[in-house]
């Protein structure tokens, strides 16, 4: 599935990850970072995950990269969970269906501010060259990463559309779509076909994200402090009629992307 590929040059590969490092250092030195700034530091945080596991170095750089994903995650989902009410709202031609997601969204409690201090010193341009040989990441370790990653995402597109359909296997195959998806941003040259490849590999882990943001929904929807019951239930309808449909795009995705 995955050709030849040609890489860029291990110093360009260097520069690119201090590039992205420091963008995300700036970004955590927000106090509080704003909803654009949250999004864009965990969109950093993967990149950083996923070039680190193509040149598969230094396992505690990616433990101190996971710990912000993780406390930087709560904010993002309360920020989509208003995105995804906000757009079964406008999608929906039913004035009962509307109002009951207004209800829902007076409901939902305020978000509490994000502080972003998080251990940044375990993140330095030191640590990033660390990452690397003394040479550079051959192009044979860059092209075993890449076939290891696409290897990991058609078993869990498997897993996840031939048996175990949960949101944490689907969540799963986005993770590695995603970082298939990152990988690949550091080859030279691509060709046509690694070009469409990455291309359909984005698109796919947009629809497993949608599907992810109706999942972090409904589970919202299903516990017993909504103080609209029956326009939770009015939405969550809406939402698992939506999520069935990009549950179909979504396999049908992966099956001409992944081949599996």
């Amino acid at each position: 599935m995955i050709p030849t590929l040609q890489f860029l040059p291990p110093a360009v590969i260097i520069d690119r990850v201090a590039l992205l490092l420091g963008e995300l250092e700036l970004r955590l030195a927000h106090p509080q970072p704003a909803a654009a700034d949250i999004h864009k530091i965990r969109v950093c945080s993967k990149k950083l995950r996923s070039w680190i596991r193509l040149l598969r170095h230094r396992q505690h750089t990616d433990r101190a990269i996971k710990k912000i994903l993780c406390k930087l995650a709560p904010a993002r989902d309360s920020v989509v969970l208003r995105q995804t009410i906000e757009q079964l709202q406008t999608g929906t031609r039913s004035a009962r269906n509307r109002a009951a997601c207004r209800q829902v969204l007076a409901s939902l409690p305020t978000p509490e501010p994000v502080t972003s201090a998080t251990g940044r010193a375990a993140l330095s341009k030191r640590v990033v060259r660390e990452l690397l040989d003394v040479g550079g990441p051959a192009g044979k370790t860059l092209q075993k990463g890449v076939q290891l990653a696409c290897a990991r995402s058609v078993r869990l597109a498997r897993r996840a559309f031939t048996g175990e359909c949960s949101t944490a296997s689907l969540h799963r195959l986005r993770r590695w779509v995603k970082y298939l998806g990152y990988q690949l941003e550091l080859v030279t040259l691509p060709t046509p076909a690694s070009e469409k490849f990455r291309k359909q590999l984005v698109s796919l882990g947009r629809i497993l994200g949608r599907i992810h943001d109706f999942a972090v929904l409904q589970q919202l929807l299903g516990t017993n402090v909504n103080p609209h019951p029956a326009a939770a239930a009015l939405v969550a309808v809406q939402a698992t009629r939506l999520q069935r449909r990009l549950l179909q795009q979504a396999e049908k995705q992966a099956r001409t992307v992944l081949a599996f």
